[in-house]
């Protein structure tokens, strides 16, 4: 839980993050965080009711593909670059036949990755 946003500042609710992440996500969490994919589904600000994958599938399906998947072909790996588990159709429920990998330049998903606590369930 962000200490914005009334979580501990002890060492099990730290964790280590760069300077850009720390600005960036201070007050927000991530979909993927655990109290999203328990509902199975969030009512997103931009996207509306989406389904949120298991973190699970998204570090497997991240570490399995290791490369950019984007339709229009790019060079980026897992070795070389940040990489991300988009979906590859935004109706559909984010499971992992509906999740591709992407790099931050083919990342169509990247402003709504993130959200702010109060709209994750309790």
């Amino acid at each position: 839980m962000p200490v914005a946003e009334g979580g501990a500042t002890d060492e099990d609710n730290l964790k280590l993050a760069c300077g850009w992440c720390n600005v960036v996500k201070s007050s927000l969490w991530s979909v993927y965080d655990a109290k999203a994919w328990s509902s199975g589904v969030i009512n997103h600000p931009s996207l509306g009711v989406i389904s949120v994958p298991q973190p699970f599938w998204t570090l497997r399906v991240v570490a399995t593909r290791a490369r950019c998947e984007a339709p229009v072909g790019c060079g980026a790996r897992l070795t070389s670059h940040e990489l991300f588990a988009a979906p590859r159709n935004i109706a559909g429920a984010l499971t992992p036949t509906n999740l591709m990998v992407v790099c931050r330049e083919h990342d169509l998903w990247a402003g709504h990755r993130l959200v702010s606590p109060r709209l994750l369930p309790g």
